[in-house]
């Protein structure tokens, strides 16, 4: 009985020492998300003199970010690109493009974040992938900023903005391969450093992670191989996995951004049930020894 009256003694003091941490845990945020493009290039130049902005879709990045100047203004989200006859450019309604659409608080479809709950949206990327004669976008950068705070109670600054520049590589397929496999038409968008998507922060000493992983989904191996068999993208490799997207030929493909945040603290309720099957697991060891 003494050992038994030490062992739980033990546990208390152990949970008396984690439950005040575990008490301090966020269980939902608000956040903020906002991007835009900051860089592109295309088939014939690689400062992107063939890539359009659309004037009308412009937008601030909203928090000072660590380069000269702070906030960058006026960065575009949208771009367009593409040709009728390899000379005139498309019109924007006939061109190909992609829109950066962020949800913003008070939206229909914005969710708050739960902590080690499911991945919530926070943007509709849009890609207009249209029949067009090349100039072709070749690569880009987006500029991406996250923030979250505390619903109950609320902290506005709770963790930093989180800054991440996503660099891509675009492929825009031959139409006439779709002759052969509808499939082989698809544009294909990768990632070049899907490890961006996640950070952590530190709120009332707890840490917590958030990941974009969802965002995106390793490519299939039959679009690498097609990409580098037929079309000659000679900077992939077959044998490697890479992350981003895949969108259809003469369709309007939508992917959304998402975001999840974990914290690896342990409620209190399960250090309790730890607790009690291991005072069960002592009990059981004494009545076999008696």
């Amino acid at each position: 009985m003494k050992k038994l009256a030490v062992i739980f003694s033990a546990m208390l003091l152990s949970l008396a020492l984690i439950a005040p941490a575990s008490a301090t845990v966020v269980s939902n945020w608000n956040w903020e998300y906002n991007a835009g493009f900051i860089s592109w290039s295309d088939t014939a130049d690689p400062f992107g003199s063939n890539v359009h902005v659309d004037p009308g879709d412009l937008t601030d990045l909203a928090w000072d970010i660590p380069l000269p100047g702070g906030m960058i203004t006026d960065v575009p989200q949208t771009i367009y690109w593409g040709t009728t006859d390899g000379v005139v450019p498309q019109s924007i309604f006939g061109a190909s493009g992609i829109t950066l659409d962020p949800i913003a608080y008070g939206d229909g479809d914005y969710q708050m974040i739960e902590t080690n709950g499911a991945s919530v949206a926070v943007a509709d990327f849009t890609h207009f992938n249209n029949p067009i004669k090349g100039p072709f976008l070749e690569s880009g950068t987006v500029l991406t900023t996250f923030n979250l705070s505390p619903i109950d109670p609320p902290d506005f600054d709770a963790s930093p903005a989180y800054v991440a520049a996503l660099e891509f590589t675009f492929f825009e397929t031959d139409n006439e391969w779709a002759l052969i496999d509808e499939w082989r038409a698809d544009d294909v968008f990768i990632l070049d450093d899907p490890s961006l998507t996640n950070g952590t922060f530190n709120y009332d000493s707890e840490q917590y992670i958030f990941d974009f992983e969802d965002s995106f989904e390793a490519i299939d191996a039959k679009y690498i191989e097609h990409l580098v068999d037929n079309l000659g993208y000679a900077q992939l490799d077959p044998e490697l996995t890479y992350y981003g997207w895949v969108t259809t030929e003469g369709l309007d493909t939508t992917v959304q951004p998402k975001v999840s945040v974990v914290t690896t603290v342990p409620e209190p309720s399960t250090l309790i049930l730890l607790g009690v099957g291991l005072l069960g697991m002592f009990g059981i060891v004494r009545r076999r020894r008696s």
